[in-house]
């Protein structure tokens, strides 16, 4: 149970699973996601942008979140095969994060794969026993935007139980007593059973949405999952993740398609951070907070600004590297600024996180002082 302790917060972005499971982001994760042959799952003959095929028009926008919203708003208004190419996007992302699902085997890496292995695992190590070493003192509560299952995997690793707060149906791995995680895009392995009805998705409502073992999701057969069956004269699709459309239409998704699985997944986060805590620290690992994103920011600025949160408050921590494609790389990060009357200048950190654990520790075993998230109560 969470009530009466300590509580750590630690807000996973895309920056964690990059520096921890090697899963790419921007324009190298547009390159992995349409590499070995997903770009002809999207192409039709009849949907192109500016005559370009649309795998070339995702590549050269390199944003694959503003892609996907064009793609959500040609499909509202009945573009022919949008609503297809929007799915088959989805299938090629999850496609993609199926290999993370299980260790590369060491002999098919190239050297320089072999020498970025070696760092994540190093960092890997370090986060697990940053885990461990919070846990001693707190209880733990994982918030991501993340998709991909690098989070689970490792609590099974580690033998630490863990589940979705208000998630309708839990996996095997699951445990209600465990560590909290709530996913507010949704995951790979949140499933919603679909069809096509001529160039329209059709689903349930409300949704039905089936929860698979993250250590099992990868011998079910994801391509397979994909294909389109014929049923009583509809094309169903076995297995379509749930994951929400990027922020241009996050909103609608939210609060229309999708409400009755996330109003309960998002009201349970906040109930967690803000009730029974009789102190609260902040982590945020490679997560930089998009600038249109406002649902986040909305959402976390409540949080902070509530009077109980800022009775119990202790630190915010940031641990992201600064963007190199940035003009200004001495101005402060979006996070930074969103949470500026709550975050010290001196807490946030763009050394990366391998780096922060490693002072983290070196701090520890020097005991140099107090470490940010170890007062004690």
């Amino acid at each position: 149970m969470l009530n009466k302790k300590p509580l750590t917060c630690i807000f996973l972005g895309s920056g964690a699973s990059l520096n921890l499971a090697g899963i790419k982001i921007g324009n190298e994760f547009i390159k992995e996601v349409l590499a070995d042959g997903r770009e002809s799952w999207i192409n039709y003959e009849t949907l192109k942008i500016g005559g370009s095929e649309l795998s070339e028009w995702i590549e050269k926008v390199g944003d694959i979140e503003l892609c996907m919203s064009h793609l959500y708003n040609l499909a509202s208004k009945n573009r022919e095969f949008a609503s297809v190419a929007i799915i088959n996007l989805r299938a090629a992302i999850a496609e993609y994060l199926k290999k993370f699902l299980s260790d590369t085997e060491a002999d098919t890496l190239s050297s320089k794969e072999k020498e970025l292995k070696e760092k994540e695992l190093e960092a890997r190590d370090l986060f697990k026993q940053f885990l461990q070493e919070v846990r001693k003192r707190s209880n733990i509560v994982i918030l991501t935007t993340n998709y991909d299952l690098f989070i689970e995997r490792l609590f099974n690793e580690m033998k630490l139980p863990w589940y979705y707060p208000k998630i309708s149906q839990q996996t095997a791995g699951s445990h209600a007593e465990g560590i909290p995680i709530y996913k507010f895009h949704g995951s790979i392995n949140w499933l919603e059973e679909r069809w096509l009805e001529g160039e329209d998705i059709k689903s349930k409502n409300p949704p039905a949405l089936t929860v698979k073992d993250p250590e099992n999701l990868i011998d079910n057969g994801i391509l397979r999952l994909f294909s389109i069956k014929e049923e009583n004269g509809k094309r169903h699709r076995g297995y379509s993740p749930v994951l929400i459309p990027f922020f241009f239409q996050k909103e609608e998704w939210l609060g229309g398609r999708w409400r009755e699985i996330f109003e309960p997944h998002w009201e349970s986060a906040a109930e967690c951070l803000t009730k029974d805590v009789s102190a609260l620290n902040f982590y945020f690992f490679g997560y930089k907070l998009p600038q249109a994103d406002h649902n986040m920011l909305t959402w976390l600025l409540e949080i902070l600004n509530n009077a109980k949160i800022q009775k119990v408050l202790q630190e915010i921590i940031a641990v992201c590297k600064p963007n190199p494609n940035c003009l200004d790389n001495s101005d402060k990060e979006m996070l930074q600024k969103a949470l500026d009357p709550f975050i010290k200048p001196e807490n946030v950190h763009q050394e990366g996180l391998a780096v922060f654990l490693k002072k983290y520790f070196g701090k520890r075993n020097g005991n140099e002082g107090s470490l940010p998230g170890t007062a004690k109560t």
